[in-house]
Formats: C-alpha cells, sequence, structure tokens
C-alpha cells in the first residue's frame, strides 16, 4: 500500500526533499536501492509471501513497486512524486518521481486506517478498485479477498479468482464496499483487529451527482462528531472523459454536501483529511470513447 498516512498524519524522519514540478531530477546513479534501514524492510521484500493463494496467483508486491532511495520525507514532496510516477513499460512496476514511497505491510495499513472513525471512499469504478485492492491488503488474500467470496458457487470460486476478481465485471459487482459486511461474515478473514477501523466506498460517477446517491453519502457519514477524525479519498477515473470542469463541479458537489452535513467541518482547526485521486491512465485497449 502507498503512503496514503502522508494525507494526515506524517513524522518526517530526514530533511525534506524539495521538488520542483517542472524540474527533471537526474541522480548521480539511476535508482539506488532502498535504504538499509529496518523501516523501509518492506520495499526489499514480497510482503504477500503469507497471503493465501500467493503461489497459484503467482503475484508479488515486489511486482508492483520497486523501491528505492531516496524515501520522500514528507507530504508535498510524497503526493507530488507519486502524482508524476509511472511504469516504465508495461506490467513494469509502479514508481513515484525523485524520491520514493513506501510499502507498507498489513499490520502497519491496519494501524493507519485505525487513526480514523470511517475511511471514505467516493467515485467510480477505479475506486471501486482502489478500494478492492486495499481489502486484499486488509483480508491478506490474492485469490478473493476483494470480493464477497463466502457467498460464492463454486462457477464464482473458478470465474473469479485472482485479477478475475477485478476485470471480469460480473465479479467485480460482487466487491466488497464496506469492511462492515467482512465483519459481519467473514470475520476470520480480516487481519485488522475487528472494530478498529471503518472503510467503505460511495459510487458517485457523473455529474450533476443523483440526488439519491448524495443522500445515501450524507446518511453514510451522519450528522455528529465522530470520536476520532473520517477521512475521504475522492477519485474520478475515465467516465467524465477527463472533463476537468465536470469533474470540479462533481468533487464541489461532494464537498458541499460534506459540509451541510457535518458544520464542524467549518470550524477553524477542524481536521478534515482529503486526498483527491487523479485519472487512470486509459489501457492500450480501452476503446477511444
Amino acid at each position: 500500500m502507498s503512503s496514503f498516512h502522508g494525507t494526515a498524519i506524517h513524522t518526517p524522519r530526514r530533511t525534506p526533499l524539495k521538488l520542483d514540478s517542472n524540474a527533471t531530477l537526474i541522480p548521480s546513479a539511476a535508482f539506488q536501492p532502498p535504504e538499509s534501514d529496518p523501516y523501509r524492510a518492506p520495499d526489499s521484500a514480497d510482503t504477500f509471501a503469507t497471503y493465501k493463494y500467493r503461489q497459484l496467483c503467482n503475484i508479488s508486491s515486489l511486482d508492483l513497486h520497486s523501491g528505492f532511495s531516496p524515501l520522500c520525507t514528507e507530504r508535498t514532496s510524497m503526493l507530488a512524486a507519486m502524482s508524476s510516477g509511472g511504469r516504465i513499460g508495461h506490467d513494469a512496476p509502479y514508481m513515484p518521481r525523485g524520491c520514493d514511497m513506501r510499502w507498507f505491510t498489513t499490520k502497519e495499513v491496519c494501524e493507519i486506517l485505525g487513526r480514523f472513525e470511517k475511511v471514505v471512499f467516493a467515485g467510480d469504478s477505479m475506486m471501486r478498485h482502489v478500494i478492492g485492492s486495499l481489502n486484499v491488503l486488509l483480508r491478506k488474500d490474492l485469490g478473493f479477498g476483494a470480493v464477497t467470496d463466502w457467498n460464492f458457487s463454486d462457477e464464482e470460486r473458478r470465474e473469479c479468482f485472482c485479477n478475475f476478481q477485478f476485470n471480469v465485471k460480473a465479479c467485480s459487482v460482487q466487491g466488497i464496499f464496506r469492511t462492515a459486511d467482512v465483519i459481519k461474515n467473514d470475520p476470520d478473514s480480516l487481519a485488522c483487529p475487528a472494530g478498529t477501523m471503518d472503510v467503505l466506498i460511495e459510487q458517485m460517477v457523473g455529474f450533476p451527482i443523483p440526488p439519491e446517491e448524495i443522500e445515501r453519502f450524507k446518511q453514510t457519514i451522519g450528522t455528529a462528531k465522530p470520536k476520532r477524525p473520517y477521512a475521504f479519498v475522492f477519485g474520478h477515473g475515465l467516465w467524465n472523459d477527463l472533463d476537468l470542469q465536470a469533474t470540479v463541479n462533481w468533487l464541489d458537489q461532494i464537498l458541499d454536501a460534506t459540509s451541510d452535513q457535518l458544520p464542524y467541518l467549518g470550524q477553524k482547526g477542524a481536521f478534515w483529511p482529503r486526498l483527491f485521486m487523479t485519472p487512470n491512465a486509459a489501457g492500450k485497449r480501452k476503446p477511444d470513447e
């Protein structure tokens, strides 16, 4: 998992690395290995080694993220590096630009999410895939971690295994949209202590957002100030055809609904962690429309 906690709570470990978004960083040697520091050990190991179906799915965490130094040391540089990063070729691991994010273990992911009363994802199918990936980490299950496998038939277990749980439409619609559903139906599969965190998604695709979707979102966040803060992750994939103004309007409508529902967020000093995820790149087989 990438350094989501940098959007809310982050303790600098070294001298901050300043990034100029228009500058090209030319290191003395490309992609130095991660620092020899116990804190960075997960960046050099396959943290999926103990996950269910690791061998059958044949996915290593090192296939997804190739660690290097230096490590980003504060929120601004980390978000800039992640936003500017990419993959060097198809099926290559993702690499931030200029400085590296850290790959968190499942135990650390649980601790980070446990800082919040709720972590609310809002968006389209891109965000559905994000929360599905997060559920894979929370359940330590590469085979069925993103889907409601507790009610699957034998046929569904064959057709929705490993990557198919994401890229087969009939499988993705059976995704896990709330950790509360895991706690209710398959609590033993959750690696985090029960009751320590609540992660969910409200699917809101286009603008204007239908009233019933806004109302459902308001019911999710309630009206009372929680003991721990809420964290929000907003994201739009390709549903708005990369129309910037449509996405801005969509985001404004959600933020206005949140402020109306939780007026304490408008008070000076209110802690309101929010992260906006930019659209994903279209795959090479994605239709032009």
